[in-house]
């Protein structure tokens, strides 16, 4: 007994403060050498948190890989879990420009290697990177009608969910999990992550369910008053879900005038 006391004491000792400083702390905001792709990344990708994993709380690990001679870069974003290769158009000091829904790929089967553009050529198929360079003009002459702006951040900042929300959304993932097959009625919902907004207020949450071994990945879209649309609530979203998402937004009237 007198052992185990001091083998606690010692746990104690040792472990609190480091638990303090990395547990506690929250994420301050991104101190890297890139913040107008950082802020791309955060309102583009569903998922991310905008720091490299929950434990360590640093910056996620963005690389440029390649430029046209207009200004744009492609650039990969990595936090835990996620690799993204992105193309930003352009930015200045407060805004950075770029195309809505097919601005980046992704991918869950990112393949390690030392250089960076083998790790692409490994973790992305040719033809994925070639059409997604084509969708975003890469090489060609800048259109910023094409583009949507956001000012610049270090942080991925969250509207907080009420009770009332996420009530709502549990009952929503518990339904959705029923008509896809799912039986029994137990817990579904696990969390709700903020993507981005319009220009009108309306917000996009990445929302995560699990039934026994059964995985929900789904997308929701918000009205500024929280209300939504109980006919089309929830997406469900495979790996490349962008097509998906840019007709889900359409369908709830993303970046169109309230009425």
């Amino acid at each position: 007994m007198k052992k185990f006391k001091i083998s606690v004491a010692l746990f104690v000792l040792i472990c609190l403060p480091a638990f303090l400083l990395s547990g506690c702390k929250g994420f301050e905001g991104y101190e890297g050498e890139y913040p107008q792709l950082y802020t791309e990344a955060i309102y583009s990708i569903l998922d991310v948190r905008g720091y490299h994993d929950s434990h360590s709380l640093v910056d996620p690990y963005i690389k440029i890989v390649e430029t046209d001679e207009y200004g744009r870069i492609m650039y990969t974003y990595q936090e835990i879990g996620e690799y993204a290769l992105c193309i930003m158009q352009k930015s200045d000091e407060d805004y950075v420009y770029y195309y809505p829904d097919f601005n980046f790929i992704r991918t869950s089967k990112d393949v390690w290697a030392e250089d960076i553009n083998e790790r692409i050529r490994n973790s992305f198929s040719e033809e994925s990177i070639h059409e997604l360079k084509a969708m975003n003009d890469f090489g060609k002459e800048l259109d910023e009608s094409k583009c949507i702006k956001k000012p610049i951040t270090l942080k991925k900042e969250s509207p907080e969910l009420s009770k009332e929300t996420v009530n709502k959304l549990e009952a929503l993932c518990i339904s959705f999990a029923e008509e896809s097959g799912c039986k029994g009625k137990g817990s579904v919902y696990r969390y709700a992550q903020f993507c981005s907004y319009d220009n009108y207020g309306r917000m996009l949450f990445y929302v995560y369910g699990i039934h026994r071994d059964v995985y929900f990945d789904l997308a929701i879209i918000f009205n500024p008053d929280w209300s939504y649309d109980e006919t089309n609530s929830l997406l469900r979203l495979t790996e490349n879900y962008q097509s998906d998402l840019k007709e889900f937004k359409q369908l709830h009237n993303w970046d169109q005038p309230l009425k």
